[in-house]
């Protein structure tokens, strides 16, 4: 069993970041070569920028877990058909990772998204330092009760008391 808990904190080398900055700049022009654009970019942010904090983050979970990280910089759309999870634990776990920026901000996915893992995570992102703050299934995530007005639009949204332990959800079905 992975011990991965709520409050494990990762911190990326300058190699791991160097890495991760690459897979970004790879997966922003292979993704705009193909015309998948981003669907939703708050102001100020950019392809970019989502894209290499969302690699590093898949970055920090598989650390976490001690599992392989997924470098594929293949088109992952929800509107190309081509969405895949994130990353897969070594137990077969399917993991969709989420980030924010802030210290109560939620999990949060476009209502246009598909169920495509069979779990989410949501890390919070401090600098190079990534901090679990748990996980959902996505059974679970995906319900209309669920549905939110965050920011300037309507997600599935889950506040950070409602995750749970990785433990609690992979071993008690």
């Amino acid at each position: 069993m992975m011990d991965i808990k709520i409050g494990t904190e990762v911190t990326l080398s300058k190699k791991q970041i160097d890495y991760c900055e690459l897979l970004a700049i790879q997966k922003m022009e292979r993704h705009r070569g193909l015309g998948v654009e981003d669907f939703i970019v708050k102001a100020g942010d950019n392809g970019f920028d989502r894209d290499f904090s969302s690699i590093k983050a898949q970055m920090a979970i598989t650390i976490a877990a001690g599992s392989k990280f997924n470098s594929s910089t293949q088109p992952r759309s929800a509107f190309l058909g081509t969405d895949q999870p994130h990353t897969v634990f070594s137990d077969g776990t399917s993991i969709t990772v989420r980030t924010t920026k802030y210290k109560n901000g939620h999990l949060a996915s476009g209502l246009y998204k598909k169920p495509v893992a069979d779990l989410f995570v949501l890390l919070i992102e401090k600098g190079d330092t990534f901090i679990i703050k748990g996980f959902i299934k996505q059974k679970d995530f995906y319900k209309k009760e669920r549905i939110k007005y965050l920011g300037d639009s309507e997600v599935y949204a889950v506040r950070q008391d409602e995750l749970f332990e990785y433990e609690q959800l992979v071993w008690n079905n």
